[in-house]
């Protein structure tokens, strides 16, 4: 269990700085003078990362 949670702790931490990364460049191609370079080399929009969250019922175990 410390495994699966160390590693979801790392996906999220992964996820927080790609999303960080993309407010970064958004907010950078949007102000002047780099929003002219932007549109000069055609910079493509990028989204955020999302994930879907679902709630997983517990599996049972029966160890008889």
């Amino acid at each position: 269990m410390e495994k699966l949670r160390n590693l979801e702790n790392e996906i999220a931490l992964m996820r927080h700085g790609y999303n960080d990364s993309v407010e970064l460049y958004k907010t950078t191609t949007q102000r002047l003078p780099e929003v002219i370079i932007a549109k000069l080399f055609k910079f493509k929009p990028l989204d955020f990362l999302k994930t879907k969250i679902s709630v997983r019922k517990k599996p049972e175990l029966n160890l008889n």
